[in-house]
């Protein structure tokens, strides 16, 4: 088959474990050379191996990097700010939709969020297979329905109508994005677009990520929103008035990925993404901020992996 990133990514973390049992003569470079080679074909009963199905849910305050599927996570305290755990926390990722966090902060600077606008041209001018919510050009709704369709239906739609609308343009917007990601202090953030869609050069990290969601969730509008799993979006001159909803498996209590104590996300996907998913929990009074970004083939990892970061965190946390 092809050597491709994400097989380089996991010899690489082979190597690494050889390395931390104190193995000699072998280099972190994600190529198989012969000595990892002969590692890798050898009796390994010796080493500590973490794979994400030997974690143990009855011991979560031990969990290890090799128990997550996820490429890239950060865990903080979100009072504090402090990266309680991390895997690739300061590598540069790509966000997918989870960029839809900055896009909503901005959104919500917005002097009438009752106001009705005028669905623009620039809500069209989006990739074929970009998530819509959907809306019209020439739609009149209120702004704060475009809003709610941004985070809910992550409409990539909804995010170029909103960007137009409240910086003139969707460029313009890309720059206030990006201005905002320096005032705070995430120099390992940059936007090419209000939604996420794949760009080489719209990039983030897990670290950056989970620190725009700690001062975003600062702002209570911002918060109403992101805990927000059903919306009534007002009749329109094109439609009638409909419900959408936030269908998450962490969320459902049905779902076996159900994680009671979280109470907010924004999921993202895209090929060179991967699954990703950023959101909130809180127990006893204790806040907290999971990133995971690219986990793995199955859109049901990343809960997985924000259910046991969640877990971790409140372990050491004493809660």
């Amino acid at each position: 088959g092809s050597y491709g990133q994400k097989t380089a990514d996991a010899v690489r973390a082979f190597q690494l474990m050889l390395l931390e049992n104190g193995v000699t003569g072998i280099d972190a470079t994600g190529e198989a050379d012969a000595a990892t080679q002969d590692y890798l074909y050898s009796e390994l009963l010796g080493f500590k191996i973490n794979t994400p199905k030997s974690y143990g849910a009855g011991n979560a305050a031990a969990l290890n990097p090799g128990n997550l599927y996820a490429s890239a996570c950060a865990l903080i305290d979100a009072d504090t700010g402090a990266l309680l755990f991390g895997k690739e926390a300061y590598a540069k990722k790509y966000p997918a939709s989870t960029t839809k966090v900055m896009t909503l902060l901005l959104a919500l600077e917005y002097p009438n969020l009752s106001e009705i606008v005028t669905v623009p041209a620039a809500a069209a001018e989006i990739p074929g297979d970009s998530s819509r919510v959907p809306i019209q050009v020439g739609e009149q709704l209120p702004y704060e329905d475009l809003v709610y369709g941004l985070m809910i239906r992550s409409g990539n739609d909804a995010a170029n109508a909103i960007a137009a609308i409240a910086a003139g343009s969707v460029e313009a917007f890309v720059d206030r994005m990006n201005a905002r990601a320096v005032e705070l202090g995430l120099l390992s953030t940059h936007y090419t677009n209000p939604h996420g869609y794949h760009d080489g050069d719209h990039y983030t990290t897990a670290a950056d990520m989970a620190e725009l969601l700690r001062r975003a969730l600062q702002n209570p509008a911002f918060e109403a929103i992101f805990r927000a799993r059903r919306y009534t979006m007002s009749a329109t001159n094109v439609r009638k008035q409909r419900v959408i909803e936030c269908r998450y498996d962490i969320f459902n209590a049905k779902s076996k990925y159900y994680d009671a104590d979280a109470f907010g996300g924004k999921t993202g996907f895209t090929t060179p993404a991967g699954y990703c998913f950023v959101g909130a929990a809180e127990r006893n009074g204790v806040r907290l901020i999971a990133v995971v970004f690219d986990s793995g083939i199955s859109k049901y990892n990343r809960w997985t992996d924000a259910e046991r970061l969640f877990d971790y965190g409140f372990a050491v946390k004493g809660v």
